[in-house]
């Protein structure tokens, strides 16, 4: 009897020497082809370390920001001034390092950590197709105004979000001090504009500097020479009491994000939308060339 006592005390001491299994983390992706990747990247990556992972993957940035304000997710990654716009109403034009303290600063008071970001700088461009840019002789959007202002009759793509912007369609002509003329406007679904430059329903077109269909469509992005559009850098954000238990996984994604630059990303990017391979092929064989996973033996 006072062996199976002894024995019982033993198994509660046991129990309650280990803890609790913890929950899996819960990383959080927005509904585009690079939020895609960098979450299954997170995924696969945090999963060949060990931890339990699982995905919520397509969601519109408004619904992110939600899971992000109760707190529903531990790992996030987003761009510097989509969150400054989004959530703080902060409209100014910072450089890179600037916009990263403003909002990393916000963002700890709100219980998030931005860890060191990427060179990944999704912003706004405009583009031509390259034989276009090539025969009219306009690489800026300073030229571009300028063939327009002297008659050049172009066909300008744009999305319903860039015509209300503040660093939309009309602060960019009042930064270049010219316009395009509203008949040659036209309003065009987001992954849309790709293929409608590419089969020439429109000459220019708004798109996100690192989508990969601008090298696979053989389209060539405007220089910004009066530098107005904002920056977009992308980092990961983790909820400050998962980083703070986890210092390994802190580790493991800044080691990923300094992987990250625009050409990468753009490579990335393309594997997926003009390559047509599934988004988990692309994360796992970048995460293996790039010394990130060990490859299985």
């Amino acid at each position: 009897m006072r062996f199976r006592a002894l024995a019982r005390v033993l198994v509660v001491l046991a129990l309650s020497a280990c803890p609790a299994a913890a929950e899996p983390l819960l990383v959080v992706g927005k509904d585009f082809t690079e939020q895609g990747l960098v979450a299954e990247l997170t995924r696969q990556l945090l999963a060949s370390k060990g931890f339990e992972v699982r995905k919520i993957q397509g969601l519109s940035t408004s619904e992110m920001h939600k899971h992000m304000y109760r707190k529903e997710g531990d790992i996030y990654w987003e761009y510097t001034t989509t969150r400054l716009f989004l959530t703080y109403g902060d409209t100014a034009n910072y450089d890179k390092d600037a916009a990263y303290a403003r909002v990393r600063q916000l963002d700890l008071a709100k219980g998030y950590t931005w860890l060191k970001p990427t060179e990944v700088n999704n912003t706004y461009a405009l583009a031509m197709r390259a034989k276009g840019s090539e025969e009219t002789k306009i690489t800026t959007i300073s030229e571009l105004f300028a063939a327009i202002d002297k008659g050049a009759n172009l066909i300008v793509g744009i999305n319903t979000e860039f015509a209300e912007r503040p660093d939309g369609l009309e602060p960019l002509e009042r930064a270049y001090g010219s316009r395009f003329p509203r008949a040659s406007i036209r309003q065009v679904d987001t992954d849309y504009i790709y293929q409608a430059l590419r089969i020439f329903g429109v000459d220019v077109g708004v798109v996100f500097a690192t989508d990969g269909r601008i090298s696979g469509y053989d389209l060539k992005i405007l220089r910004d020479d009066k530098e107005f559009f904002f920056n977009y850098f992308l980092a990961p954000v983790v909820k400050t009491e998962t980083a703070q238990a986890h210092p390994a996984l802190v580790e493991a994604l800044e080691a990923l994000a300094s992987k990250l630059d625009g050409a990468t990303m753009t490579r990335l990017n393309a594997a997926v939308d003009v390559e047509r391979r599934l988004i988990r092929d692309v994360a796992a064989a970048f995460l293996k060339d790039s010394g990130l996973v060990r490859p299985e033996r």
